[in-house]
């Protein structure tokens, strides 16, 4: 009785589950149709897409290393960030993405880190090798976020948000040991 002719009142449920919906509201529309929480993560998946950091890996020392000797690890991107906040049927939507970080490291091996590792002299992703030769490492960054709607609630961006995937070439030469007189 309180919307324009042609169209309908609807009660909005928002919720976690089908056991914590509850009522948030009413609207009226038209020939359209409610926004579902699928459009919501779609309109997230853009926004996260549109402004995701590059990831832009890197290992020191730059010329290789030596067996036995750590090789530092370091992906270039923040362990979080914040798109720009978007409307979406008259609530403010804000998004934080994270990632997560798969390292092979040429050789069989391999290992998740949630840190982004750094430059020399840090050391929070290394890697030492056991035979020389040149390894093809691959870093591949999976990103998750939680949105939050004004008003509402927070919740997890069903399933996976992005991928970024790149390969390093690290060469690894063998220590040789030389005697030298005094």
């Amino acid at each position: 009785t309180s919307c324009p002719r042609g169209s309908l009142l609807y009660r909005v449920w928002f919720g976690k589950s089908a056991s914590t919906m509850s009522v948030i509201g009413s609207v009226c529309w038209g020939s359209s149709k409610p926004v579902t929480r699928q459009q919501i993560e779609s309109r997230i998946k853009e926004q996260v897409v549109r402004y995701v950091p590059a990831l832009r890996p890197g290992f020191a020392p730059p010329g290789g290393s030596l067996t036995s000797i750590p090789v530092i690890f370091w992906t270039g991107q923040p362990t979080s960030f914040k798109p720009p906040s978007f409307s979406l049927s008259g609530h403010s939507v804000s998004i934080t993405a994270r990632p997560t970080w798969r390292w092979s490291w040429g050789d069989g091996a391999s290992v998740w880190k949630s840190v982004a590792g750094a430059q020399y002299p840090s050391r929070q992703i290394t890697y030492q090798y056991r035979s020389p030769g040149r390894y093809n490492v691959g870093v591949t960054t999976v990103w998750s976020a939680r949105y939050t709607v004004a008003g509402i609630d927070t919740f997890d961006a069903s399933g996976e948000v992005l991928r970024q995937s790149r390969t390093l070439n690290v060469p690894i030469q063998t220590a040789r040991t030389v005697l030298v007189s005094h």
